[in-house]
């Protein structure tokens, strides 16, 4: 005898899960009309501007500092550097020139070069590259450091860092950092690692 008291029970529910279901949807509807009709002049504005800086060159000049690990002090220069990016691909090449600060009168010079990857997010372009090159050790003689560079070394390694795109053409190098690979140089080689921060000239 219970069994229509039950049966009407449940059907009213059912309407009533039914229509807050739809009221819930028609909500959803028009919040999300809002945030579009907000959010499109900015998206697109971003869109445009992301797209329009897919494909980048730029040229860059930068202070590095050097660990050699061939002794404790550490060593300070320049690093000239220049690449393309296209999309999340890119290239670029480096040359560290870590001669104005040498402890023992010993600095280093790199000529490296190679493939990076890029995840553009905004103004921020964080990336991972890989290289491979020359580097030679540059003896400092003398009051007014006259270099002498002793023979080149073939060398490889692996790097990242994060380049900020800023106004006026400007890229901003927040941090790079570099491990090298001197499989050559006596038994067990060297593996010296570099921090460069710099700024660019963003071409296009």
């Amino acid at each position: 005898m219970f069994e229509e008291p039950i049966h009407s029970t449940l059907k009213r529910l059912n309407g009533r899960i039914i229509e807050a279901s739809s009221l819930a949807h028609m909500r959803a509807q028009i919040i999300l009309l809002i945030v579009l009709g907000m959010g499109c002049p900015y998206g697109l504005g971003q869109a445009t501007s992301t797209a329009s800086r897919d494909g980048m060159i730029q040229v860059g000049i930068g202070g590095t500092y050097v660990s050699p690990d061939y002794n404790p002090k550490g060593l300070g220069g320049l690093t000239y550097y220049a690449g393309i990016d296209l999309h999340y691909f890119g290239l670029e090449a480096d040359i560290h020139q870590t001669t104005l600060w040498t402890p023992y009168d010993l600095g280093q010079r790199t000529y490296v070069g190679g493939p990076r990857l890029v995840y553009p997010a905004g103004r921020y372009r964080p990336y991972v590259r890989g290289f491979l090159g020359f580097g030679q050790f540059v003896q400092q003689q003398g009051y007014y450091h006259t270099n002498a560079s002793l023979p080149l070394h073939k060398i490889y390694g692996f790097g990242g860092g994060l380049d900020i795109l800023a106004p006026h053409k400007i890229n901003i190098r927040a941090v790079d950092f570099e491990e090298q690979r001197w499989p050559g140089f006596s038994d067990h080689g060297l593996t010296p690692y570099a921090v460069t921060i710099g700024v660019a000239y963003r071409v296009r």
